[in-house]
């Protein structure tokens, strides 16, 4: 039986939960992109793991904390160990709230500080509407995005990530390395199809270990037409699995190995 459809074409506000575990909201994203270009089964995987880790919900709390201060959603727990009785009292008494032991909270509170010195950061965190859905209609498919914040006055996207290496020479490596570039072009493609226009898409890169240095990033033509040639192949995939209703991994014929480029070069 398929599951209740809560989907409207155009720009919502949705919990994490809704976001990723409600059924009615489901829609090809981003992250179902990446996993399909690996493989259909991948793809298939990647919609049953909603595992958290430590680091993913760190993330999630600088996010809150960045992109949605006044929630005031972000804790700071007692400097104990997560499921003993300490933490699980803390835990019933701050229910809905994103707890962070005492160092990552520090950490969190001086990325905080230190993205806001960044004027062009700033700027870009005013304003706007932060953590909002997109949804769109295809002919064969819904699609979604959830943009970390949103300037509709001028047509701006921005895209805060943290890093190891907030250089440009680094920073442009993992956009490919990571597929921030197919993010990149699928959130412009669906904003354009929201609202009929052309939108900016802009990386604030924020390093993870002090200074917590801030750099900010337009994203280039030449970027983000890869990042559309990877959605073509990816949604041709896709639709080809709706179909068939097959989501196979890997080619199951012997393959030969390859040579990496850069052993050659050694």
């Amino acid at each position: 039986m398929d599951q209740e459809n809560k989907k409207v074409q155009g720009w919502h506000k949705l919990t994490d939960e809704e976001y990723f575990s409600d059924p009615g909201y489901s829609a090809l994203q981003a992250s179902s992109i990446k996993n399909l270009l690996r493989s259909p089964a991948h793809y298939q995987a990647g919609l049953v793991d909603d595992s958290q880790t430590p680091a993913m919900e760190f993330g999630t709390a600088l996010h809150n904390l960045i992109l949605e201060p006044e929630l005031g959603q972000v804790v700071e727990a007692p400097d104990c160990r997560r499921g003993t009785k300490e933490w699980n009292a803390f835990e019933a008494e701050n229910e809905g709230k994103l707890l962070l032991k005492p160092d990552e909270f520090r950490a969190a509170k001086m990325m905080q500080e230190e993205l806001f010195k960044n004027k062009t950061a700033k700027m870009l965190l005013q304003g706007g509407r932060a953590e909002i859905t997109g949804f769109v209609q295809f002919p064969k498919f819904w699609g979604k995005c959830k943009v970390d914040y949103l300037l509709e006055d001028i047509n701006v996207l921005v895209d805060y990530k943290t890093t190891t290496d907030a250089r440009l020479t680094q920073f442009s490596k993992k956009v490919i390395d990571y597929g921030y570039d197919i993010s990149a072009a699928w959130y412009l493609d669906l904003a354009r199809m929201i609202t009929g226009e052309y939108f900016e898409y802009v990386f604030i890169a924020q390093e993870k270990t002090p200074p917590f240095a801030v750099q900010v990033f337009s994203t280039p033509a030449q970027i983000l037409m890869l990042g559309s040639k990877k959605i073509v192949k990816a949604i041709e995939i896709y639709e080809k699995c709706l179909e068939t209703n097959e989501w196979p991994a890997y080619p199951d014929e012997l393959t030969p190995l390859t040579v990496p480029a850069w052993a050659l070069n050694e």
